[in-house]
């Protein structure tokens, strides 16, 4: 399964080499039942927030499609699990992605050793 940072940073970088607009990804994505709203996606696509699991695939399925339609020769956004691919023949698109625990975190967990401090720590 794909973490909910590995998977914006797929979407992300798929957006990137795309060059789709904006406006047209958030009307795309809505006309297939995506529930967020402009500015959730915006936030999301931009690092502040983070979209429930299914809105994450529903986003992913829309960049993807709408790649697919302008016929791009890039790689597409990576889904949280394959179970999650509502048209199997995205996968072919896919490059096979290998995330290594020890790199950048891209899981949502610590990726160095935590430090909790206390209001002491500051005075």
């Amino acid at each position: 399964m794909l973490g909910g940072f590995a998977q914006r940073w797929s979407t992300i970088n798929a957006l990137q080499a795309s060059g789709l607009e904006f406006d047209d990804i958030v009307a795309a994505y809505i006309s297939v039942t995506g529930r967020a709203d402009a500015l959730d996606v915006r936030q999301y696509l931009d690092g502040v927030v983070m979209l429930p699991e299914r809105e994450r695939d529903l986003l992913t399925q829309t960049i993807n499609e709408l790649i697919d339609c302008a016929d791009l020769t890039i790689g597409g956004a990576y889904y949280s699990d394959d179970d999650a691919l509502l048209v199997p023949d995205y996968i072919g698109h896919l490059d096979s992605l290998t995330l290594d625990a020890s790199d950048d975190d891209f899981l949502g967990t610590p990726a160095i050793e935590e430090h909790h401090a206390s209001a002491q720590d500051f005075l």
